[in-house]
């Protein structure tokens, strides 16, 4: 039976899928929210990454499915996923899929932790373009901002910094949660108006350009907080 890959996910097909993915998970593996931000990582990013480079990054081979429909079901869900967060982002609207703690008095919250691992898995696949780009360009870190706030409070990203960043007050957690979805659609135009295989001219010093990136928003050895 053929499939349609580029019909987007349905409220009942992302539940199916984090549940998919949560049963095959274990200690490393990623939930819905962490492919969430591998997938607008790459989406969003300097260069297109095929799906054979980013899916052993969600589908673990030493994990085998119970049997060839439901893996045959998960790859097609996920790729669908992968066109879902593309329409979303050409029609605006994105939003960030998000896990949720509870917190010390019994009530839950909303978590940025696992898209952020998921985004900084995506921004890997591609370090060189975004890293080169980061220290050339101090406009790119500033539309990272929300993101690299959110991964800095999370502990998610490597940072050159001689101490870990301040943690988040919760307004200012809140804040940076609320300024994703623009983050995400800012560093995409970023990337489609300077793209990487253009020549770039480095701003001159004073005007944002010649600054290295505070800190660089790649994975920190796996801690999945759900």
């Amino acid at each position: 039976m053929s499939v349609d890959l580029d019909r987007v996910l349905d409220e009942a097909e992302y539940e199916e899928l984090g549940e998919l993915l949560a049963t095959r998970a274990g200690e490393d593996g990623l939930l819905l929210d962490a492919l969430h931000g591998l997938i607008t990582a790459i989406a969003i990013g300097p260069e297109p990454v095929p799906p054979d480079e980013w899916m052993p990054q969600v589908i673990d081979d030493s994990n085998p499915f119970e049997s060839i429909e439901q893996a045959e079901r998960a790859i097609a869900l996920i790729l669908r996923m992968y066109n879902s967060v593309s329409t979303d982002l050409e029609e605006l609207r994105y939003e960030p899929i998000l896990g949720s703690v509870e917190t010390e008095g019994g009530d839950s919250t909303y978590s940025a932790q696992g898209w952020c691992e998921g985004f900084s898995m995506g921004v890997d696949l591609r370090a060189d373009a975004w890293e080169t780009r980061m220290k050339q360009d101090r406009e790119l870190v500033e539309l990272l901002a929300p993101i690299l706030a959110l991964a800095g409070d999370e502990g998610v990203f490597e940072t050159e910094a001689a101490e870990d960043p301040a943690p988040l007050s919760e307004a200012e957690y809140e804040d940076a949660l609320n300024k994703l979805p623009a983050a995400v659609y800012d560093v995409q135009q970023y990337w489609r108006d300077h793209p990487i295989a253009a020549p770039f001219a480095p701003k001159a010093p004073g005007a944002g350009g010649d600054a290295p990136a505070p800190t660089t928003p790649r994975r920190r050895g796996g801690r999945w907080l759900h």
